[in-house]
This record gives C-alpha cells, sequence and structure tokens, in this order.
C-alpha cells in the first residue's frame, strides 16, 4: 500500500494524504489472511476474537505514513519489507486491535497482539531469508519468550523494533 505518488515528489514537503478506499481494502484483506494463519498456528478460532478495525484502519495508516516518512528523510529511500513489518508489529502492540472473547462470553486480556506481532516479524523473516537462500530463522524459547515479555510490558521505540528486526534478520550472516 504506497501512497507516494509523482504528485508527492513535487514539493518538498508533500501533505499526507491516506491510501485510496481500494488500496486500504486490500491492506485490511492482507493483515486478515495473516491474522487467520496466525490463528490457525495458535489453534485459535478466529471467529473467538473481537476486531476493533477503526484501530486496524490506524496501524495502516501509521505503517504507510512511516514508508512516507522514509522517501522524505532518507534520500528517497523505499521501505523494505523488514522495515515496514518492524513498523507494523509495532503499531499493532501500541493499538492492540485484536481481543479474545473467552469461553464465557467475556472479554479477556490476552497476548494475541504480540503473539501475533511476533509471528508477523518471523514470517516476514523467513521469507526474506528464503529470497537471500540463508537458512530459515528460528528463535529459541527462551528468547521467543524474553521478546514477547519486552513486548507486553516494556517500552520500545519505532527506531528500536526496526533495528531489532534487521538485526534478527540478518542473524547469522557475515
Amino acid at each position: 500500500m504506497s501512497i507516494v505518488s509523482d504528485e508527492h515528489n513535487k514539493t518538498y514537503y508533500p501533505r499526507y494524504r491516506p491510501p485510496s478506499a481500494l488500496a486500504t481494502l486490500v491492506a485490511f484483506g492482507e493483515i486478515e489472511n495473516l491474522f487467520e494463519r496466525f490463528c490457525d498456528k495458535i489453534g485459535k478460532d478466529v471467529s473467538r476474537f473481537f476486531v476493533d478495525r477503526e484501530k486496524i484502519y490506524d496501524v495502516l495508516t501509521r505503517v504507510d505514513q512511516r514508508k512516507l516518512h522514509y522517501k522524505m528523510y532518507h534520500d528517497g529511500v523505499i521501505i523494505n519489507e523488514l522495515k515496514e513489518v518492524a513498523t507494523l508489529a509495532y503499531w499493532i502492540v501500541r493499538f492492540k486491535p485484536w481481543v479474545y472473547l473467552n469461553e464465557e462470553d467475556n472479554y479477556e486480556t490476552s497476548n494475541a497482539n504480540e503473539l501475533f506481532a511476533m509471528y508477523a516479524i518471523i514470517s516476514t523473516i523467513n521469507s526474506y531469508r528464503s529470497c537471500q537462500s540463508l537458512p530459515a530463522f528460528m528463535l529459541s524459547s527462551r528468547i521467543s519468550n524474553d521478546f514477547l515479555y519486552t513486548l507486553e510490558t516494556r517500552l520500545i521505540s519505532i527506531d528500536e523494533m526496526v533495528l531489532l528486526v534487521d538485526a534478527l534478520a540478518h542473524q547469522g550472516v557475515s
């Protein structure tokens, strides 16, 4: 989902314009498909989650704004998939758009958003490493637990998240 057009490049400080309705629908579909694969992986029924679509729209908008930020302030650099998923994960953890509905039909606080953010990161890293002909990426259970704990309880900046994801993606590469 890209908002940077030729018209944006005509001025030094372009005004942010949200993506078109069609681009937003496509992005919603992509994130919902990824969330369904995540639910399959953890063995939870996707219908047991309440989804705040407004928060997902905010997540997608923030990711889109970050793409423009990179283009403007990093000499026209287009954000890569690792930076994009790090940004996505950051905003998912911040906004928490999914809430699990337990068996008694009560909403409960769970770490579904943090686990989903980790799933998105690891999936993207493995896709990236596959394209680079690198071995698959695996987190040890201790590091996985520490990473989840960090996402749940610590304040991590967006730039730290980008750096972390980039470091994980290139782990073991000389």
